[in-house]
């Protein structure tokens, strides 16, 4: 299988976003809708993850998830 992301901890999201790193917010858009970090896109890490983030997001660079902790191991 595949070799599992690290995790990072939370203080590396304002260096990433400063640096122009691609960070996706995986909850519901209702959610994402009500707040949000400034920066972030929101694909909603449902079935229609993979499909949307194939369309949306690039393939020569690194991407980083943020993920609700009760989604933690969906993530994976």
């Amino acid at each position: 299988g595949m070799p599992r992301p690290p995790r990072l901890p939370g203080p590396a999201l304002d260096a990433l976003l400063r640096s122009g790193e691609v960070v996706i917010d995986t909850r519901a858009a209702a959610t994402y809708a009500a707040g949000h970090v400034p920066g972030t896109l929101n694909i909603p890490l449902d079935g229609s993850f993979t499909t949307w983030a194939g369309w949306l997001l690039p393939y020569d660079r690194d991407v980083y998830l943020l993920v609700d902790d009760a989604e933690g191991a969906h993530a994976d």
